[in-house]
Order: structure tokens, then sequence, then C-alpha cells
């Protein structure tokens, strides 16, 4: 499987926001640069306040991987298809 983010370089900082309806937002910055939105917004999945969806398919492949290495999120409790690819709902260990 090829890798086209890799978010466990130095200079990769991660900031949190939120989308409209309250959910937790997650983009990885390069020097302050966008790397990539990690999280997606998918209002009909029901998921828990202290959990994520993360896009790990087509350019953010790796990111999944990558954010639980880091201690950001736990592996998934379950994978969800939303039409483009799968998506993973993780449990968010890291706010900041």
């Amino acid at each position: 499987m090829a890798k086209f983010v890799d978010l466990k370089l130095s200079s990769v900082k991660f900031q949190y926001a939120k989308y409209a309806n309250g959910r937790i937002a997650i983009m990885a910055t390069d020097e302050g640069a966008p790397l990539c939105k990690c999280t997606v917004n998918i209002p009909e999945t029901p998921i828990a306040d202290d959990e994520v969806i993360i896009k790990d398919y087509s350019e953010n492949e790796g990111v999944l991987q990558d954010m639980i290495e880091l201690g950001i999120i736990l592996a998934p409790r379950k994978m969800i298809n939303t039409g483009y690819g799968c998506s993973a709902i993780c449990k968010l260990l890291k706010t900041e």
C-alpha cells in the first residue's frame, strides 16, 4: 500500500476545530502549511463526543496508522463506507 501522507515528521502539527454540528475536526499542518484534513464529518453517522471519523483513503492514505502510532487516537472501533472509501470511527485521545 502506497503511503501519501506522513504525519510522523517532526514538523507536523495538529490543529483542532469543530464542524458546524459540534464534532471535532483535525487538520495536520507542516511548518504552518496545510498537509491534510485528517477527519471527515458525516452527520448521519452516530459517534460519541470523544470520537472522530478518520479519512484514510485517497490522498490521506496512511493517516489512520500514523495517528494511532502518535497516540492521537485508538485503533478503530468500526469502519464505515463513506461512498468514496472506508473511514474509521476512533476514540480521540489527544485534543491539543
